[in-house]
């Protein structure tokens, strides 16, 4: 059944907020060889377009019960983040140190997804008037088949309908106001953040051979149950991560050997766009680059690169890791060069 026939019809929806963002960094040389560190902020950022628009979209086709539709939500607040970070670095040497870090976020006003329902536009439902009344009387059924049905054989004369093209279209004045459950995005959820942050750099005395080791470990409140149906509120990307770069750098010659580590983490739900429910995860992942320059003289250097050494397996799966969705080796990938200076 149609709802209605005619040019678009135009909604105005506002919203606003008023936020207070204080900052405050604080650096403290405790000894000589040991600096403490400690920051505190509030950020924001803001939704997504599509989510603050006041538009609004419904179906043109009713189900019997009503219709449906989404509608943005310009009085949505921004997710804000109230950060704080406090660390502590210890150099035993001017070019070598140890640091350790704690940071903590509590961020507010996810969002996710609720419904009203509402008589948009006041558009006219056929089945809720006085077609539909004689329908359901004679048919002795809600069935909206059986009553679109009826309707066309038994009162193709009537007002707004169109038996040849077995279209039914309200009728202003005749029929009551079709409800609509609208999808609205809103603000409700909230998470924590926190983690700690592990930093070692040394270097072997003038011999230009070193060493960069750092590790982020990293925690929230919310997690996904991979056993559970229902609709979960998730934070993705999070996971703990490493790096351990050997170096050497002098007499113009530059060369470093990297390994990259990335634990398990949630990259999203939904998979193949069949709904909101099912995770993908991307499987813990580790890399091993090597680069090398030269310069040949105070204006030009001459560089390589080489990127996924061991040709690494990249690995997507479902619920459960022997649900693959994806594998796949990229390959190595090389770099080779050269830079100019003026």
């Amino acid at each position: 059944m149609s709802a209605v026939q005619g040019a678009p019809d135009f909604t105005s929806l506002d919203g606003n907020y008023d936020l207070l963002l204080p900052s405050l960094d604080l650096k403290l040389d405790l000894t000589d060889n040991l600096v403490g560190r400690f920051s505190y902020s509030s950020t924001l950022t803001r939704p997504n377009y599509g989510d603050i628009q006041g538009g609004q979209t419904i179906n043109s086709l009713l189900r019997i019960d009503g219709g449906t539709g989404n509608r943005g939500n310009p009085n949505l607040l921004p997710f804000e983040s109230k950060n704080s970070d406090v660390s502590f670095e210890y150099y035993y040497r001017d070019d070598s140190y140890v640091a350790v870090g704690y940071f903590h976020k509590d961020v507010d006003n996810f969002i996710g997804t609720s419904s009203v329902v509402e008589e948009t536009f006041g558009l006219p439902h056929p089945a809720l008037g006085p077609l539909g009344d004689e329908a359901r009387a004679a048919t002795g059924s809600s069935d909206g088949g059986a009553l679109y049905t009826w309707i066309l054989e038994n009162r193709a004369d009537a007002a707004g309908v169109d038996a040849a093209n077995g279209v039914i279209t309200g009728v202003a004045g005749r029929d009551p106001a079709a409800p609509f459950n609208l999808t609205i995005p809103i603000n409700i959820e909230q998470a924590t953040m926190k983690g700690w942050e592990l930093v070692a750099q040394h270097n072997f005395g003038e011999t230009g051979f070193g060493f960069i080791a750092n590790a982020t470990i990293v925690d929230a409140d919310v997690g996904y149950d991979n056993f559970s149906l229902a609709q979960q509120f998730v934070l993705t990307g999070l996971s703990d991560s490493a790096n351990l770069i050997a170096f050497y750098d002098k007499d113009g010659i530059s060369v470093r050997l990297a390994y990259n580590w990335r634990d398990d983490f949630l990259a999203g739900t939904g998979q193949n766009n069949v709904g909101a429910g099912p995770p993908t995860h991307v499987a813990a992942y580790q890399q091993v680059d090597l680069s090398a320059s030269y310069w040949i003289n105070d204006s030009m250097q001459v560089y390589v690169d080489m990127l996924n050494v061991t040709d690494e397996t990249t690995h997507v799966y479902g619920r459960d890791r022997l649900q693959t969705l994806f594998a796949g080796q990229s390959g190595p990938r090389y770099n080779i060069g050269f830079r100019y200076k003026l």
